[in-house]
């Protein structure tokens, strides 16, 4: 899932000619943090901004750039905060099937089905 943020950062980065290795130590992050930044597995640090800044002198187009897309990005993590992310092994295609079912159906379930699937899934059926 890549952020507007991310994107504007790695832009950033790349039409700088820096590599991700040496912003990640300028900015005193290590490199697996800036990349996860970058690809939006990782929110922006609170300080983050501050020690970019610092380091990088930015034209008021891309501090203009760089808040738009922080705003762009913080409004995305709103949504989505509420959704949840599992993964999982499967077994094969069935079981696969199974959980994708179950993703896209759970919303839909009435109390007395969430039950009876809880119910079923910790064994605590009457079979």
């Amino acid at each position: 899932m890549n952020t507007e943020f991310g994107k504007w950062l790695k832009t950033f980065r790349i039409m700088l000619g820096i590599k991700l290795y040496d912003m990640s130590k300028t900015l005193e992050l290590s490199s697996s943090f800036l990349s996860a930044i970058e690809t939006g597995k990782k929110s922006i640090p609170v300080n983050f901004i501050d020690r970019l800044v610092k380091h990088y002198p930015l034209s008021k187009e891309q501090i203009s750039a760089l808040e738009n897309a922080i705003e762009k990005t913080r409004e995305e993590e709103l949504k989505n905060k509420d959704k949840v992310h599992i993964k999982i092994d499967v077994p094969n295609a069935e079981i696969q099937s199974l959980a994708y079912s179950f993703a896209r159906k759970i919303n839909e379930l009435t109390d007395e089905q969430q039950k009876a699937i809880k119910e079923i899934l910790e064994n605590k059926t009457d079979d």
